[in-house]
């Protein structure tokens, strides 16, 4: 491989996706990056309980199969009761939720500054902060939690709209301990002063969660999962795109762009992997200049060195700390290059970096 002086060629293969619309370019010189680039600008669990105090569940009686589910978003409906009123119950209480988290999640997608429900709790409160870091650039960890906790609170808090009327007859209790689980929505019966069904409020890449790590159907006789779309980075993009949204926008808008947004992450991804390429130990192996005994005795000569690629070939310093994330990103294993205790690895940050680094033509 040859290497100029300042920077490290660029990948050159032409096997870039598919994208109709889109003719596709050879990928530059380094020399028209850097060029390019100086013309570029750079830009828990609060509870709310409600109700009657905790109480052992309603004990399983009269089993019955389990019916399917009657709703696309919810998963894993189980009733294994003969009591058509409880039966009956607990469907208005998993319809009601369903509906409500459905809303929630538009909203969530809508408006992720949140509005007015940005003080709700301490959980729209960190999600205010993890939001203003993702416009900032900056690494938010577990973003994908703190956006599931928004949707949750946003259901559950008695001083949000989006949360349902208690079924008629019945006290909706949130966050209730039992053993080792915590159902997100308790129902509990007035009458009986008993737990009737479970809920769950869990994205859609951890449905399932209740039956295989807490083993619900051993605990309680109703119970169900109600799921929301999974943070991907096309939600991600869109919400950006949201930033100073105050209205709520159509389901259909929302799936369309959304769609749109991941499409371009996807072809970006791509070319990211491409440069990756470049930026492998087996690609600069003999580039390192240092025998592998040495290398293995001190991890900072393969760090400093992919350190230095990195930055001479985006043209730009880059922090130490962000660099096994920006490998990452680029599907580089970053232990390769000796990046284990003392650093943390987000791809999400990479992603963010990279997005902002490699120019716009590359993606032609």
């Amino acid at each position: 491989m040859t290497k100029s002086s300042t920077t490290r060629s660029p990948h050159t293969s032409t096997s870039k996706p598919n994208r109709p619309t889109t003719s596709k370019s050879p990928v530059p010189s380094p020399s028209k990056i850097l060029q390019l680039q100086k013309t570029l600008g750079n830009q828990a669990v609060m509870q709310m309980m409600r109700g009657k105090a905790n109480k052992p569940h309603h004990a399983k009686t009269n089993i019955s199969s389990q019916t399917k589910p009657i709703q696309r978003d919810l998963e894993n409906e189980t009733y294994n009761s003969m009591d058509g009123d409880l039966i009956k119950q607990a469907k208005q209480f998993f319809a009601s939720y369903n509906k409500a988290v459905k809303a929630a999640y538009d909203f969530v997608v809508s408006v992720p500054s949140l509005g007015a429900y940005k003080a709700l709790d301490g959980h729209t409160k960190k999600w205010a902060e993890d939001w203003q870091k993702v416009l900032d650039g900056e690494p938010a960890s577990l973003l994908s939690a703190s956006f599931g906790y928004v949707i949750e609170s946003l259901v559950s808090h008695g001083s949000s709209d989006f949360r349902p009327s208690d079924p008629s007859g019945c006290t909706v209790l949130t966050q209730v301990v039992h053993g080792g689980t915590r159902p997100d929505l308790v129902l509990w019966n007035d009458d009986l002063e008993d737990e009737i069904a479970w809920l769950d409020v869990t994205a859609s890449n951890s449905a399932d969660h209740i039956l295989k790590k807490d083993n619900w159907e051993e605990r309680i006789a109703i119970f169900a999962e109600v799921t929301y779309d999974s943070l991907t980075e096309g939600t991600l993009g869109v919400m950006k795109s949201n930033k100073n949204n105050t209205s709520v926008l159509s389901e259909k808008d929302l799936k369309e762009r959304i769609k749109q947004e991941q499409e371009i992450y996807d072809h970006k991804k791509h070319i990211w992997t491409l440069i990756g390429k470049e930026f492998t130990v087996k690609s600069l192996s003999k580039e390192i200049g240092r025998s592998k005994d040495e290398q293995n005795l001190d991890p900072s000569i393969r760090q400093d060195f992919i350190h230095s690629e990195l930055e001479s070939f985006f043209g730009t310093t880059i922090n130490m700390k962000l660099v096994p994330s920006i490998l990452v990103a680029m599907g580089v294993n970053a232990t390769s290059w000796f990046f284990y205790s003392g650093f943390s690895v987000n791809e999400r940050t990479g992603d963010t970096w990279l997005n902002k680094h490699v120019p716009s033509f590359y993606y032609d």
